[in-house]
C-alpha cells in the first residue's frame, strides 16, 4: 500500500533512529518492514516504577505446600488454554494464585487449590505478593511478548519465574540462572514446575542468582561505589 511504502522510505532515512525494547520485537518489526533489517538500532528496555525488593525471597517453610503465582490478565493469547490444561496437575504439587486475571479468571473460582483475584490496585502488588509468598511465578503467554512489564515486576519483587520460551521471555531470562524457560505447551509447563519444586536447591539457586544481580545493581547506585 501507499502508506506502507511511505513508511518504509522514512525508516531508511539516515536521520531516523530506531529504538526497540527487545531484540525479539525488533525482529518482528523487521519482518514487517524489511528496511529495518540492515539499519542500526538501539535497545532501550522499558522502565519500571516498582523498586527492587531489598532481600531475596525466603525458602519454602518445611511442611507448607509450595505456592505458584500466575500474574496478569488471562486471555487466549496469554496462555489461558495452556494454563487450563495444566492446572489439574499443577494443583497436585502446589496452591495457585491467579492474580489480576480479569474476567477469564472467574472460570477457576471455587476450584480446589486455586485462589482468584480478578482485579487489584497496582500499588497493592508488592503487599499481595509478600503475603502470598509464592515460590514460583508462571508467565504462560503463547504469543511473543514485546517486553513484559510483568516479568520486570517479578524480577523486582524477587520471585523466581518460569516462562514460555518465546519472544522477550526467551531473550530476558537466562534459563536456569535468572529463571526457567519451557516450550509453550501444558506438558512442558507441568514438567518444569514439578522438577523445580522437587529438585533440591533449584529454587534457592534461582533466588541467590537474583540476589547477586540485584545487589550489584543497587551497589552501583550508592554514592562513591565502584
Amino acid at each position: 500500500t501507499r502508506r506502507s511504502s511511505d513508511l518504509a522510505a522514512l525508516i531508511t532515512r539516515p536521520e531516523v533512529q530506531v529504538v526497540a525494547p527487545s531484540r525479539s520485537i525488533h525482529d518482528r518489526w523487521a519482518a514487517l518492514q524489511p528496511g529495518l533489517a540492515g539499519k542500526a538500532w538501539t535497545r532501550i528496555e522499558h522502565g519500571i516504577a516498582l523498586p527492587p525488593t531489598s532481600s531475596p525471597g525466603a525458602p519454602t517453610p518445611a511442611g507448607r505446600r509450595p505456592r505458584l503465582l500466575v500474574p496478569g490478565r488471562l486471555a487466549p493469547h496469554k496462555g489461558l488454554n495452556l494454563l487450563r490444561q495444566a492446572l489439574p496437575a499443577l494443583c497436585r504439587h502446589a496452591d495457585v494464585l491467579l492474580l489480576g486475571s480479569g474476567d477469564f479468571g472467574r472460570a477457576f473460582k471455587g476450584m480446589a487449590g486455586i485462589e482468584v483475584i480478578e482485579h487489584y490496585e497496582h500499588a497493592a502488588l508488592p503487599h499481595i505478593v509478600r503475603d502470598f509468598a509464592p515460590d514460583l511465578a508462571l508467565l504462560v503467554s503463547i504469543l511473543p511478548e514485546s517486553f513484559s512489564y510483568t516479568l520486570s515486576e517479578m524480577f523486582a519483587l524477587g520471585v523466581p519465574v518460569a516462562a514460555t520460551r518465546i519472544g522477550a521471555f526467551a531473550e530476558r531470562i537466562d534459563d536456569g540462572l535468572t529463571g526457567l524457560l519451557f516450550a509453550p505447551d501444558a506438558d512442558a509447563l507441568v514438567r518444569t514446575v514439578s522438577t523445580c519444586l522437587t529438585q533440591a536447591g533449584q529454587l534457592e539457586a534461582l533466588r541467590r542468582t537474583w540476589w547477586i544481580r540485584v545487589g550489584l545493581a543497587l551497589r552501583r547506585r550508592l554514592p562513591g561505589a565502584r
